[in-house]
């Protein structure tokens, strides 16, 4: 819940980027450090937005520290929220530091 609730009020997201959270949050169990595999297609559909749009929200996302993307494939890629090892869920900024 901690990872909804700092999501929904980041001044640095756009609508778009908390919509495309939400829809992660209700597949996310962040105990369970589990992994989504969402395509763009599912994504734009129940997110009701362009692919342009969903591109830029997953990288607001990933930019802020709610999620970590392995991008494989041009329209599917592994999403996850951001962990610090084996405590609670941690929001993550990209930095060199910190590899993400």
């Amino acid at each position: 819940m901690r990872w909804l609730y700092e999501m929904a009020r980041d001044p640095e997201l756009g609508s778009a980027a908390v919509r495309v959270g939400l829809l992660f949050g209700t597949f996310f169990k962040p105990e369970a450090r589990e992994m989504l595999q969402p395509s763009y297609d599912w994504l734009t559909k129940h997110g009701h937005m362009s692919r342009t749009t969903l591109a830029k929200a997953i990288k607001q996302l990933e930019k802020g520290g709610y999620i970590k993307v392995d991008r494989f494939h041009r329209y599917q890629s592994n999403y996850r929220p951001t962990f610090s090892g084996n405590a609670a869920w941690e929001r993550k900024t990209l930095s060199p530091e910190n590899g993400l």
